[in-house]
């Protein structure tokens, strides 16, 4: 889509100005009269606000929203003094030359009209570098693409009090767009992706508060917030008296978790009790709480403390990716400049890996390495993105360790962070164990409303069903089905319970999951859900399927010389290894991922599932089935005993999991 101007060179103010005039209607004014009202609410009561702003005129869009910004900028210096400069974040693609023009006529209009502002142009491919930062105005151009990932990495950083406007196209246009996103999905054999996810972000956007939609082409408001009052909120922030720790850290913490945390690890990790061998503090919370920033400041505060008597302090800090750490070095970093304490920094890249003292260090390590250091204190970030193996080793290896996870959303306590590691650790009577859950967010209140969108469209809080005695029943007499399920049908009103429930499912069996797989389930057009369902109706077990194969012969030519093809994995690993073409010709399904209910483990229904995966691949003539998954040994017997071979064992460890990748086929 070709967002519309009458000339190819950057518009004019002026040119711009004339141009709005064309959207200064009732609604218009009804836009502007209503977001004025509502910025009173939600800057008392720490909620956002978003406004959509859909149309196929990229001027008017932009137009209205440098408009939107002025006056939020001029209301917000009226009432909070607090923020020396609006921070006003614009993520765009730079591949679009309007993309990049309404970055610039943003940009004239702020310099113009606006004063006490910073105003942070950005594009897509890097902005996992504002994860940790807060800014008070968002900016979200969608007019080429809408990427999962994007919306539930960015909404994140607004604070509460804090605009947020998304740039679309008219939503006709955009439910029915060819998006980055949904051309990445598509495979030779399916060349047109499927039209659903905008669909859905489209049907709950109407659906919660705090939203305004506007029309520019129209100058329609076709939704006002439906936010016309809200509670208090703002907690007072109170500090234990007589504290170890120095005041000037607590004084850190922006809420009272924060405090709660800080305290924790003062009152139980300075010495280790004699009938314990080891001290474990697990932290768990949903997103934007801040637990990774609360470790921080009381890891710096621990370390003050053994350095009186110990002559050096040694912490290792690891998560399965690098950049889940770099808020937790921040506030390291914070709580020593606090302390007037000097330390230099070591950097990869631009990501921080160590924080060194004349006598202590923080260092980052991948989770495979950090098992064989000697250490004085180990902090896992987001550890239930660790498999539980490793989870164990780091545990039983060190005498302090600090474990944070999320319990909601991609980076969830998965079954095996829950069920499998937790469960030991509270009955193993060597450890003290201490858990503490963070509810109250950072950055805004617990009852935002643009959190509530946020977490109901990315399926952040999906949970399985609950199962009672007789669902429990009718597992022992067989009583479930095989059920195949439209992916349309999931993503609309009547199927939403449906997605929920076998999202829920993933989460809490995968350790690994981001919002992009909730687009891909919707819109790759080779993707297949199938589910086992209980008499009760209640869903059970879910699997991912991916048909691969079927590859063009100049597509297998490419492959065999080392080229890549989309949607492919099973065919592209035989046929680079086993140099055989037939790998590429044949028709199969890879199980992406295959998931039962947490309660129903070991009772046959995942085995249940493959069987009826197999029988239907064989009604669809297809040659194999076939899966890819780290290597251990309750997953390689699972397939095993289900008639599966592994033909492929990757030559490397995983850096994170420290496992080898394997791929089985049933043929």
């Amino acid at each position: 889509m070709v967002m519309t101007y009458e000339g190819s060179k950057l518009p004019k103010l002026s040119y711009v100005k004339s141009r709005l005039r064309e959207v200064i209607t009732p609604d218009y004014n009804k836009l502007i009269k209503e977001f004025i009202s509502t910025l009173r609410h939600i800057i008392r009561c720490r909620y956002r606000v978003l406004v959509v702003l859909s149309g196929n005129d990229y001027v008017k869009l932009v137009g209205i929203a440098s408009q939107l910004i002025l006056k939020y900028i001029k209301y917000l210096s009226k009432v909070r003094k607090d923020v020396s400069k609006v921070s006003i974040l614009h993520t765009y693609h730079d591949e679009f030359e309007d993309g990049k023009n309404m970055v610039k006529i943003m940009g004239k209009v702020l310099r113009k009209f606006a004063s006490n502002y910073r105003y942070i142009p950005l594009v897509y491919e890097v902005s996992e570098k504002v994860l940790g930062t807060t800014h008070q105005v968002l900016v979200m151009d969608l007019t080429h693409d809408l990427k999962p990932n994007d919306l539930g990495r960015l909404l994140g950083v607004v604070e509460g009090g804090g605009l947020i406007i998304l740039l679309t196209p008219e939503f006709n246009d955009w439910i029915n767009f060819k998006t980055l996103f949904r051309c990445s999905l598509v495979v030779p054999r399916h060349p047109e992706p499927r039209y659903i996810f905008i669909k859905w972000v489209v049907r709950k956007l109407y659906e919660h508060d705090g939203i305004y939609i506007f029309d520019v082409d129209r100058g329609k408001l076709l939704k006002t917030s439906g936010l016309s009052k809200c509670v208090e909120s703002v907690k007072k922030i109170t500090i234990p008296e007589n504290t170890t720790f120095p005041l000037s850290l607590y004084k850190l913490a922006l809420t009272q978790d924060q405090v709660e945390v800080i305290k924790l690890i003062e009152d139980n990790f300075i010495s280790i009790p004699s009938k314990y061998r080891r001290l474990t503090l697990i932290i768990t919370a949903d997103r934007g709480r801040g637990k990774s920033c609360a470790v921080g400041i009381g890891v710096v505060g621990l370390i003050m403390e053994l350095l009186k008597f110990k002559n050096r302090v040694r912490v290792g800090v690891t998560a399965h990716d690098i950049l889940s750490v770099q808020s937790l070095m921040k506030l390291v970093m914070k709580s020593l400049d606090v302390l007037g304490i000097k330390y230099r920094v070591i950097n990869r890249e631009s990501n921080v890996i160590e924080v060194k003292g004349d006598r202590f260090s923080i260092e980052y390590w991948q989770p495979t390495d950090i098992i064989k250091l000697g250490l004085d204190v180990l902090v896992i970030d987001e550890a239930a993105g660790i498999p539980v193996p490793l989870l164990h080793k780091m545990w039983l290896n060190f005498r302090r360790t600090i474990f944070a996870t999320t319990i909601h959303g991609y980076e969830g306590a998965g079954r095996g962070f829950s069920v499998r590691f937790l469960k030991r650790v509270r009955e193993d009577p060597t450890t003290k164990l201490i858990e503490y859950e963070m509810k109250e967010p950072i950055r805004y209140a617990l009852n935002d409303p643009i959190e509530a969108f946020q977490f109901n469209t990315l399926l952040l809080d999906a949970e399985p069903d609950l199962l009672d005695d007789q669902d429990i029943k009718y597992v022992d007499y067989g009583e479930y089905e095989y059920l195949r399920v439209d992916p349309e049908y999931l993503f609309s009103s009547d199927g939403e319970n449906t997605l929920r429930s076998l999202f829920g499912i993933y989460v809490l069996a995968h350790y690994r999951n981001e919002p992009d797989d909730l687009g891909m389930l919707a819109d790759a057009p080779h993707h297949h859900i199938r589910i086992v369902k209980l008499k009760s109706g209640k869903i059970v077990a879910a699997a991912q399927l991916a048909e691969e194969g079927g590859i063009p012969d100049e597509y297998i030519d490419e492959l065999l010389h080392g080229g890549k093809i989309a949607g492919n994995i099973i065919p592209d690993r035989l046929l680079k290894h086993l140099r055989r073409r037939e790998f590429g010709k044949g028709l199969g399904w890879r199980v992406v991922r295959i998931a039962v209910h947490p309660q129903l483990q070991g009772r046959g229904i995942g085995s249940f599932l493959i069987r009826k995966i197999i029988e239907e691949a064989c009604e669809r003539g297809y040659d194999w089935v076939g899966s890819g998954f780290g290597v251990n040994r309750e997953l390689l017997n699972f397939w095993l005993k289900n008639g599966f071979k592994a033909l492929h064992l990757s030559p490397d460890r995983n850096p994170v999991s420290g496992e080898y990748t394997s791929l089985v086929i049933y043929p």
